[in-house]
């Protein structure tokens, strides 16, 4: 998460990742995972070998991501809303035993028509679909929670979507 929050406060807008070549993508994503690295340096401790091995296989899924987003989103205009922004609302509002829930989107985009688009970032090998949210027990219901929240607050979400990343599609 900290790679991509780093990248996205550079490629803030569809056009300005539209505009970026292969080689801009891989070097965007080297610098963003140092900067990653950097931040959480302490996890690896002594760990130099780990430390190489984990940049270069995050270098691959931020570059893969970034990719992917510029060519499959193209003609899909949007601009980063926020990024990882804690946020604390009352569900459901104006009601007198509502319970507190704090909440972080990891990316929300704003389209062109002012209507938002949540994303949730997701490393896991097994990619994350709209199914996991069906059902009376949804599996995965942070997203159509959060969408109620913002919605309740008088913004209008059009998507939600799972972003997968995997280092296999690099």
């Amino acid at each position: 998460h900290a790679a991509l929050d780093a990248a996205y406060k550079k490629i803030a807008s569809s056009d300005v990742l539209a505009g970026m070549s292969d080689v801009a993508i891989e070097a965007e994503a080297r610098r963003t995972v140092r900067i990653a690295i950097e931040s959480k340096g302490r996890v690896f401790g002594d760990a130099d070998d780990l430390r190489k091995a984990a940049g270069l296989w995050l270098e691959q899924v931020v570059a893969a991501w970034l990719r992917y987003e510029r060519d499959a989103r193209r003609g899909i205009p949007w601009k980063v809303q926020s990024l990882e922004q804690d946020r604390k609302m009352a569900f459901p509002a104006g009601e007198a035993e509502a319970i507190e829930v704090r909440f972080r989107v990891d990316r929300i985009d704003e389209l062109p028509d002012e209507t938002l688009l949540l994303l949730d970032f997701k490393t896991s090998s097994t990619a994350k679909g709209k199914s996991l949210w069906n059902g009376e027990r949804p599996k995965e219901p942070q997203l159509p929670l959060y969408a109620s929240l913002l919605e309740q607050q008088g913004f209008c979400v059009e998507g939600l979507a799972f972003a997968n990343l995997s280092a296999r599609d690099a």
